[in-house]
């Protein structure tokens, strides 16, 4: 099951900002249950939300924002989303320029795709992780039961897998884990590693036509055209150098101090769940060179993310559900969409300790960020000017919707190798290890 990233930027009518916060108010009231989107109806959703993208500048418009990260296609989610909420969607789009009542032109015209796109659980699907999270409870209910009548005291690992195994296969509440194999195996091994292994082979096969052709040409030849290629690259990279450098020399890094208002208001709608999220939104820094630079950096975090980042750490930050960038305002503006476990304190600590030199490469490029090196040293590494940053440019979410506020990436990845080693062989040490995941799901 792939999981896709859905995002709508569309012009709020400057007359209708207030009826728009009223109505994302009703929403952020009982997000679940709610008269105008009724998010725990919709069965394809992980994680979604309303923001209006406001700025003190004239030079942008005010904005709203929806983005979610979903299941099946896009075209079967916005038809899910027309489906469960359409009567409520057209309040909240009335309110937006343009909006003629057909969602599927108009989010097609506003709809702003990913430059990097992270997942934390690769190939979950939310059927799947919910289904995965109840089997964890049932078998932790069904060993506790047995515990207390002494019934395992005498069995060694394999004999009490054997015996979860067999009350699960006798309650059809959990077929699914006996059919269901998710992403198992070879299967999950060249999903997740396909783009590497392609990749790979035609380096080798590039490099093979290369020798081939090098045997055949006079020694010298050769010589001259490699030479002539390495002294091109080297120029090439020399010069880009100096110019990175000659304008971080002239980067203005100035960080005003955070509205106190404005952190306590942000600060009050988080830590109500395992989960948080943040919206951040900056000024990209002027000149065509940044921007080509940052759609490059972007372009290696999301192939990366892909064949690389893809077992539940991006850059050994292992909190992460999902995470995006995009571009809006004409490449102007970047906008980082995040949803995390954990508080924020410790998710930009992660940032600090384990990932400085991917996110100083994306944000080097935006303006007030803490001077940098070569694009990707010092930045996010200077701790507290990261974070007075960070706060600056975060913005609020006005409507936060998960659909599992109980789960974080570690409980999501480990109720997975739960189901998908409940009934493979084991020695007694790896039923062993089996055993002791049942209690961190």
């Amino acid at each position: 099951m792939k999981q896709h990233a859905f995002a709508v930027i569309a012009p709020v009518i400057p007359g209708k900002l207030e009826e728009l916060r009223s109505l994302l108010n009703v929403i952020h009231g009982d997000v679940e249950k709610n008269s105008l989107v009724r998010f725990c109806d919709l069965g394809t959703i992980h994680f979604a939300r309303f923001v209006i993208i406001e700025t003190q500048k004239e030079t942008y418009p005010v904005q709203l924002s929806f983005s979610s990260n979903h299941d099946e296609s896009e075209e079967e989610h916005i038809s899910e989303l027309i489906r469960v909420a359409g009567e409520g969607l057209k309040k909240i789009y009335s309110c937006c320029e343009g909006f003629d009542g057909d969602f599927k032109a108009y989010f097609l015209k506003y709809k702003v795709p990913a430059k990097a796109y992270y997942i934390g659980h690769r190939g979950r699907g939310l059927a799947q992780i919910r289904d995965e999270s109840r089997l964890q409870k049932a078998i932790v209910d069904f060993l506790d039961s047995e515990n207390r009548n002494g019934s395992l005291n005498k069995m060694n690992p394999s004999e009490i897998k054997n015996k979860i195994g067999a009350y699960i296969k006798s309650n059809p509440d959990f077929e699914f884990a006996v059919k269901y194999k998710g992403l198992d195996g070879p299967d999950q091994f060249f999903r997740e590693r396909g783009l590497l292994i392609l990749l790979l082979l035609a380096i080798g096969g590039f490099l093979f036509l290369v020798g081939k052709g090098i045997h055949s040409l006079a020694f010298p030849a050769w010589l001259v055209v490699l030479i002539i290629l390495l002294a091109t690259l080297t120029v090439i990279f020399f010069v880009l150098k100096r110019k990175l450098n000659r304008l971080e020399e002239t980067d203005v890094s100035v960080v005003d101090l955070v509205d106190s208002d404005k952190v306590n208001s942000l600060m009050r709608a988080e830590n109500f769940v395992v989960q948080n999220q943040l919206t951040h939104i900056v000024e990209v820094k002027p000149g065509s060179f940044r921007r080509r630079t940052l759609k490059f950096v972007l372009g290696a975090i999301n192939l990366l993310a892909k064949i690389l980042f893809n077992r539940g750490t991006l850059g050994g930050i292992p909190s992460i559900h999902f995470a995006r960038w995009v571009m809006i305002d004409s490449d102007k503006r970047l906008l980082f969409f995040s949803n995390f476990d954990g508080s924020w304190e410790n998710y930009l600590g992660d940032f600090v300790d384990k990932a400085s030199v991917g996110l100083t490469g994306v944000w080097s490029n935006s303006k007030n960020f803490p001077k940098t090196e070569n694009l990707v040293s010092k930045g996010a590494t200077d701790e507290q000017h990261f974070k007075e940053w960070a706060r600056q440019h975060q913005i609020p979410t006005q409507v936060w919707y998960t659909a599992y506020k109980g789960l974080s990436v570690e409980n999501i990845n480990n109720n997975s190798l739960i189901r998908r080693g409940l009934f493979r062989k084991m020695s007694e040490a790896k039923a062993q290890q089996w055993l002791k995941r049942i209690n961190n799901g």
